[in-house]
């Protein structure tokens, strides 16, 4: 029987999602794109990819700066493009793979004479692409797992298994394990979220907080966000005074840090989706709060509490909706089954 051996390529492989929940889904191909082929990662410096990926040391990375929610990078504009332009000329691969919809990269690709230049073919993408539509407009609302499933198929990248998986070294753990006391139950509670009106409230969050420390007095709590969401952090602490000892505020750490946090809780508790995928793929169970249709990560680790029902998801729906009680039930239901 003959046996077709696989060519090592060099790949320029582009993921330009800015947040770090949208690296972390589409991972597990990423993961194993690397073993098969010399990669070099193109991403926004907000998606934390040399941390994500920290696994592979010798993985070549390059930063995309553009579009870094309102803020702008040498990416940006007509010099940007020539800048990007620059930067694939450089690398000079085999072939580039492009993990969105956009024709900026691809039209880069053509210009720079990659000879293979891959995406997902969407509007006017496709007119430099070097080979047919993956998708088409009426697509446009596939989750972002499934169009990168479909894509590296296509590509010759199966998996049997695509939960997403972060490697966690042990400096991270010991570092996460100075910021909370010893021989106490750690909670991670993400409180941020990209918009308000993904965010629960910040009342909600405090009173969920009191509902557990009452019932499960070995608990501590992390609260977690991005640094502009300190006062989140300080509001939530300052309501709850007569506990303050047991809620540790961390909106300054790398993310390495806080990756090790989830590594040592045990349970995590937000609306913050780029936490929510970091404690699911350390398999951290997971408790997500929302009232939102965006897509989230389909895992056996995170149960949602939602304000939605079959006869009202048509409506627009409040997350604050949803009580501190009926989070608290889930919380209780876990933590009993984790001991």
């Amino acid at each position: 029987m003959n046996h077709q051996i696989a060519v090592k390529k060099k790949i320029l492989m582009i993921q330009p999602m800015i947040g770090i929940g949208d690296l972390i889904w589409v991972k597990p191909w990423i993961d194993e794109a690397i073993t098969r082929h010399e990669v070099i990662f193109m991403s926004k410096p907000s998606a934390c990819a040399a941390t994500i990926l920290s696994e592979h040391p010798g993985l070549r990375m390059i930063s995309l700066c553009r579009s870094q929610r309102g803020k702008t990078g040498k990416h940006d504009g007509i010099l940007g493009f020539i800048r990007l332009w620059l930067d694939v000329r450089k690398v000079n691969p085999d072939e580039i793979w492009i993990l969105h919809k956009s024709w900026r990269y691809a039209a880069v690709g053509w210009l720079a004479r990659v000879r293979k230049r891959y995406g997902y073919g969407m509007g006017k993408q496709s007119l430099f692409l070097s080979g047919p539509n993956l998708f088409q407009r009426k697509d446009n609302g596939i989750h972002p797992r499934e169009a990168v499933r479909l894509f590296m198929s296509k590509r010759g990248i199966e998996l049997s298994n695509d939960h997403p998986k972060i490697t966690v070294n042990s400096v991270s753990v010991e570092t996460a394990k100075k910021l909370v006391p010893k021989n106490r139950e750690v909670l991670f509670i993400g409180v941020g979220a990209t918009t308000a009106d993904r965010r629960w409230s910040l009342d909600n969050f405090a009173l969920l907080v009191e509902k557990i420390a009452d019932e499960f007095p070995l608990s501590v709590f992390v609260l977690c966000g991005s640094s502009n969401e300190t006062q989140y952090g300080q509001y939530i602490k300052e309501k709850l005074r007569a506990y303050e000892q047991r809620v540790i505020l961390v909106f300054d750490q790398p993310l390495d840090t806080v990756i090790g946090i989830a590594k040592i809780s045990k349970l995590y508790i937000g609306n913050d989706t780029s936490l929510l995928n970091i404690a699911a793929a350390v398999d951290l169970n997971c408790i997500r709060i929302y009232a939102s249709k965006l897509p989230v990560l389909n895992s056996e680790r995170i149960f949602c509490v939602n304000s939605m029902n079959s006869k009202k998801e048509s409506l627009k729906v409040n997350i604050n909706d949803i009580t501190p009680q009926q989070v608290f039930n889930c919380v209780r239901k876990l933590l009993i089954i984790n001991n």
